[in-house]
């Protein structure tokens, strides 16, 4: 073999060599951040959905509509009614006023590690199974000077899907109650829920005093309205 022929053939095997290389650096590096990029587009998609899902059971909550059927995708993830836990007790200088106690539910997406809840009337999302928690719709709970408004939302019902395809979530209105407190005094409200580092932000910014789970909020003037809906993933 002449010196040009070996030359030829070093030739090949490097051209060889910096392929294989090259699509192993691909293997490696590249397609982690191609599945990034995708699920981050999968929850921004997923992210309007449930926001839709929650206009769509505030509708209903407010009689503007009398019931509402809404087809989410399921986009590879799951679709879950799940329990979690409210707790809101009124207060004035000596006495409880009102109390509520209860499992108030949340519909949850979860795809891996990541997900997004409606939960006591607002919108959540979870990036990782950490704390890291944020709020993407905050709750109707408001506070103008000494004025303070809370409105929540007990969900009951069952059901979950997943995988492919598309998930029909039908709502209907159960129940409400609005009541009126025209006194002086502190609601405390305890949140039990993965989100809730995300809730005492939003407590936080509101003025309240936060402590752990617990938020409390002093007011000269009450309104709370309870909206219990019938909640059906099909």
């Amino acid at each position: 073999m002449n010196d040009k022929a070996v030359t030829e053939v070093m030739g090949g095997i490097l051209i060889l060599l910096v392929m294989v290389l090259t699509i192993s650096v691909l293997f490696m590096y590249g397609i982690p951040v191609i599945e990034e990029t995708q699920t981050s587009i999968r929850m921004r998609n997923m992210i309007t959905q449930m926001v839709s899902l929650h206009e769509q059971m505030v509708r209903v909550s407010v009689d503007v509509i009398p019931n509402a059927i809404f087809r989410i995708p399921t986009s590879d993830g799951s679709l879950e009614i799940k329990e979690n836990h409210f707790q809101l007790y009124v207060n004035n200088s000596t006495m409880t006023l009102y109390s509520i106690n209860d499992t108030m539910n949340k519909i949850e997406y979860v795809y891996g590690e990541r997900a997004i809840a409606i939960e006591n009337g607002g919108v959540w999302r979870r990036d990782d199974r950490s704390s890291n928690t944020i709020m993407v719709e905050r709750p109707r709970i408001h506070v103008s000077g000494d004025a303070v408004t809370i409105s929540f939302t007990k969900i009951i019902g069952t059901g979950s899907a997943g995988g492919r395809g598309f998930s029909d979530v039908e709502i209907n209105l159960n129940s409400s109650e609005t009541r009126v407190f025209n006194t002086s005094g502190y609601v405390v409200i305890t949140v039990d829920s993965d989100y809730d580092a995300a809730w005492m932000r939003y407590f936080e910014s509101l003025n309240a005093n936060v402590t752990g789970n617990t938020a409390n909020i002093t007011f000269n003037r009450l309104v709370i309205s309870k909206y219990v809906l019938d909640v059906e993933v099909l």
